[in-house]
């Protein structure tokens, strides 16, 4: 049933999706079983990351049959992103690797911008 779902509905979201991203480097936060991996940009270093280390191991076996290069590596510690728009860093993603916390921290405004994003 969710293949026929994925097919007839979610591909066509998926591709419309991410042939809009622009960038040489790209964060997907939750890959999950690595659905979104077919229409990553082909120019673009993409870094997947999810808490669950079945959707991970699912993840790069789809890697590996779309003949993308995979670095994993397991890393519960705290990630940073930073945002770059027109070549300046303008914000701040963080990421506990541990409890999934996802913070943004907008540098164009205030302090009180920085927002948990995930609960």
């Amino acid at each position: 049933m969710e293949a026929l779902i994925e097919q007839f509905s979610f591909h066509r979201w998926r591709e419309r999706l991410w042939s809009r991203v622009r960038g040489e480097r790209i964060l997907e936060v939750g890959v999950g079983t690595g659905k979104n991996m077919p229409y990553y940009p082909s120019q673009a270093q993409v870094t997947a990351i999810d808490l669950s280390e079945k959707m991970l191991a699912q993840a790069r076996k789809r890697a590996q049959q779309l003949g993308l290069e995979d670095e994993t590596a397991v890393f519960y510690g705290f990630y940073e992103f930073y945002v770059v728009r027109d070549e300046e860093p303008v914000g701040e993603l963080d990421v506990n690797g541990y409890s999934g916390q996802v913070w943004y921290k907008d540098w164009g405004v205030p302090q009180r911008s920085v927002q948990n994003l995930v609960p």
